[in-house]
């Protein structure tokens, strides 16, 4: 999908789903599946995001979770429930 074909992996998860036979459980992944790309069509166009500089990891946002984890551990009082960690 980085490369623009996030229609196409629609398109194919769209097509087994009418595979003869697909098993309830592979039905109900894929059909769930299908809904979240559809859902968030427009933020899986990475081709596009990238055209207009838009980050398109989640490295920003695991940068700021591991942040905030080891403020809450050494007990910063600017992070909401944080304690130091020797009590």
């Amino acid at each position: 999908m980085r490369h623009g074909q996030h229609n196409e992996v629609i398109q194919d998860v769209q097509n087994a789903l009418s595979i003869p036979g697909l098993p309830s459980g592979a039905y109900r992944a894929l059909a769930n599946l299908l809904q979240c790309l559809e859902t968030h069509r427009e933020h899986i166009d990475y081709k596009r995001s990238k055209e207009l500089d838009l980050p398109i990891g989640s490295g920003m946002v695991e940068s700021a979770c591991k942040w905030l984890i080891q403020q809450h551990f050494k007990g910063d009082p600017h992070v909401a429930g944080a304690t130091p960690s020797n009590r």
